[in-house]
């Protein structure tokens, strides 16, 4: 009798059948005096959440970040000519994310009260940056960015940081770190995006933050978004998961430019996909809520199991690819330890557009 094959490498995405934002058309003919201009948001989809605060409509089917490139290729050839250091890890970007469970690892550590974070987070992301330095990091269940980056600092984290945090109340905890030493600051924001549903699990609303940034060496400009989630999970919360889906795309087509090379991490407290684990030969479906994003920006990368809640921890990114070779979603990052956390951090290397080749491996 032959052993059926597991399947591991297809995707399928219902959320846009026959076609994914890694099959989309990219407008590398982008106008070059359209470059610098807001990407700009005018949904025609359907509406989700109507008469809710969060109520929010969905783009165009078409609508895709992957179409704002522009020559981001050819320019990074032009800036390496000049630049001949502008090669192999410099010629890279490595993202961070991490659910950091705050209440369990500084509010509760090392006893209740006791308000000290637990030194193995920072030790876990310091044993990840050392076969490669971190270039951004996002932080979810986070209330104090400066407290998290300088006990990574302590255990040995390489580079000089900007940080970016927001605490409000019980239920906004998200923060950013960007290394100053490959990036200068441009802006920075945040806005809201959905709320928890009402009842035992409600803690209020929640936002995405951002900073926008420029690549020292090259001179591209970088847009990254960091978001935590409502609940409960798979619901998308008070107006449901499209509408979060489509109030983050919103809040990158409002404040990114044309031309932006776009990183985005999240616990989004919704599965990423789900593979029956009694059906090994069933290809994985996406979930509605990342289902909907991976439409308009790739999806790269996530961790679809049991123990990480079939993948709620996710990477997209707009114009760069996974570093690694014949990646799919599931293999293209690092999964690291937990470090005390009840999240894996995940960490991530692309290649900048026009630094390497690579092949696209997602079959849908």
């Amino acid at each position: 009798m032959t052993t059926p094959t597991p399947v591991d490498h297809q995707f399928i995405n219902k959320e846009c059948p026959g076609k994914t934002a890694s099959s989309a058309a990219v407008d590398l003919n982008l106008d070059e005096a359209r470059l610098g201009e807001p990407i700009g948001w005018n949904p025609t989809g359907p509406k989700e959440g109507v008469g809710q605060w969060c109520e929010a409509q969905g783009p165009a089917a078409d609508w895709n970040l992957k179409n704002f490139c522009g020559h981001m290729e050819s320019k990074f050839a032009a800036a390496a000519a000049q630049n001949k250091s502008l090669s192999g890890a410099a010629a890279q970007i490595k993202v961070l994310t991490y659910n950091l469970e705050w209440w369990a690892n500084y509010q509760q550590w090392p006893h209740p009260g006791g308000n000290t974070i637990n030194p193995a987070l920072g030790e876990n992301i310091v044993k990840d940056a050392k076969i490669q330095g971190f270039d951004l990091m996002g932080f979810q269940e986070c209330e104090g960015v400066d407290i998290i980056v300088d006990s990574a600092k302590k255990a040995g984290l390489p580079g000089n940081w900007g940080t970016s945090g927001v605490h409000e109340g019980k239920s906004i905890g998200i923060c950013i770190a960007y290394n100053t030493d490959t990036f200068s600051f441009i802006a920075q924001g945040n806005d809201f995006v959905g709320e928890d549903q009402p009842g035992a699990h409600w803690y209020g609303k929640r936002k995405a933050q951002w900073v926008r940034l420029a690549h020292k060496a090259s001179g591209q400009t970088v847009f990254y978004l960091n978001h935590h989630g409502p609940i409960p999970i798979n619901t998308g919360g008070k107006c449901g998961a499209k509408a979060t889906a489509w109030n983050i795309l919103k809040i990158i087509g409002q404040n990114a430019q044309k031309g932006d090379l776009i990183f985005m991490t999240c616990d989004c407290n919704a599965w990423s996909m789900f593979q029956p684990p009694d059906q090994p030969t069933t290809p994985w479906k996406y979930v509605e809520e990342i289902g909907i994003m991976a439409c308009h920006i790739p999806h790269y990368f996530t961790n679809p199991v049991v123990e990480d809640v079939w993948g709620i921890d996710n990477h997209f990114s707009n114009c760069a690819t996974p570093a690694k070779k014949d990646w799919t979603v599931m293999t293209s990052g690092t999964v690291m330890g937990k470090g005390g956390s009840d999240h894996y951090a995940l960490s991530l290397v692309y290649n900048m557009p026009g630094a390497a080749t690579t092949e696209e491996s997602i079959t849908v």
